[in-house]
């Protein structure tokens, strides 16, 4: 069977500067699809390679929120993502058809506030929720849609 294609789209971030910080939006999005990209690789059956594909997915995702606080009593940083995934008009009968418009995640990492301490939870809230919300959606999409 070939290899369902995952369209990885442009991602954005809340233009909100009190939810996400402009420092750390201007690079978010290619962190966003760079982790998407590479979850969604490692995962067996799922490419981001349209090549010799059947079954074409579009997910794209938005940095809702960077929060800066504390846990355990260590700095901490929480990134929170929403996200889409549909079925493009060659696989949803004609239409695209939303499989899902209301996933999020989150990730929280013991650290600092640093750019990278950011970058780094931005890929983990990605990685999570392609790998708890993305992939089980789609495989669910397709036991019902043969």
């Amino acid at each position: 069977m070939p290899d369902i294609f995952v369209n990885v789209g442009p991602m954005d971030y809340n233009t909100d500067t009190n939810k996400v910080a402009l420092k750390f939006a201007v690079n978010s999005k290619e962190q966003m699809r760079k982790a998407a990209s590479a979850a969604i690789r490692a995962q067996p059956g799922f490419t981001v390679e349209q090549a010799g594909t059947t079954k074409q997915f579009d997910f794209n995702a938005t940095l809702s929120e960077v929060v800066f606080g504390t846990r355990n009593g260590q700095p901490s940083v929480t990134c929170k993502l929403t996200a889409d995934l549909s079925a493009p008009a060659k696989f949803a009968a004609g239409k695209k058809e939303m499989v899902s418009a209301s996933i999020s995640g989150n990730a929280t990492l013991i650290g600092g506030t640093t750019d990278r301490d950011v970058a780094d939870c931005i890929a983990a809230a990605m990685t999570k929720t392609v790998n708890e919300s993305v992939i089980p959606g789609i495989k669910d999409y397709v036991s019902k849609h043969p």
